[in-house]
């Protein structure tokens, strides 16, 4: 993704925040900085299971389903309730993990441009989107836009990733607030998208700081 495929979407306006001054170095300063690493890699991995056990359940139903059409009383479930569960606990951690990545990431980048003491006073305890235009706005120099396709990519993180750690419960049957309840979608959908948001987000994010690439792979 290029700076210009994105430059619809970003205004390009003074900094929105006059009282966090702080001392910008380069990122490729010299130094040292310990960090959780390896979530990126966890999350994909956790996609890669899932999708094994999908096929998996998938054989599985097939020939539970032909032995009962062929009369088999014993047939039994069509599929184990065992291995959905084992499919779950892959989707839910790939879609916690994508989002953790893209936050550990943020706050690497953003103590390696800031310096610690600065960026924990300010921006470590913000959620994702706006330390994510925060982070971009005092680093980069850019205020983005609310539709700019990173901050679109990061709330669905965030968002998906609340869904599960926040779990809500809803009347069966009551028509309040229907009209904004969204349809019940598949878990491994939801992890493919947000293994893909997560990588979405480091190429957009290096639109704006093409040095961010260098700690990609250890996120």
């Amino acid at each position: 993704m290029t700076p210009e495929k994105i430059s619809a979407k970003i205004l390009a306006t003074p900094m929105s925040h006059p009282l966090k001054h702080a001392t910008i170095a380069p990122f490729r300063r010299p130094g040292s900085w310990e960090f959780e690493g390896g979530l990126r890699e966890q999350a994909v991995r956790a996609l890669e299971l899932a999708e094994q056990v999908s096929v998996d359940l998938r054989k599985e139903w097939e020939a539970a389903r032909a032995r009962q059409l062929a009369g088999d009383k014993a047939a039994g479930r069509l599929v184990s309730r065992e291995r959905i569960v084992e499919r779950n606990l892959f989707t839910t951690a790939a879609v916690v993990l994508s989002a953790m990545a893209a936050e550990a990431f943020l706050n690497f980048y953003g103590v390696k441009r800031m310096g610690q003491e600065f960026y924990e006073g300010h921006y470590e305890r913000l959620g994702l989107v706006p330390k994510l235009t925060g982070i971009i706005e005092t680093c980069c120099g850019v205020r983005l836009d609310a539709d700019a396709e990173i901050i679109s990519v990061a709330r669905a993180l965030s968002e998906a990733r609340n869904r599960l750690a926040h779990p809500r419960t809803r009347e069966g049957g009551s028509t309040a607030g229907s009209s904004h309840v969204s349809p019940v979608r598949h878990p491994l959908d939801v992890a493919r998208e947000s293994v893909a948001n997560m990588n979405e987000f480091f190429q957009l994010f290096a639109a704006f700081d093409p040095d961010s690439n260098d700690i990609v792979h250890d996120i």
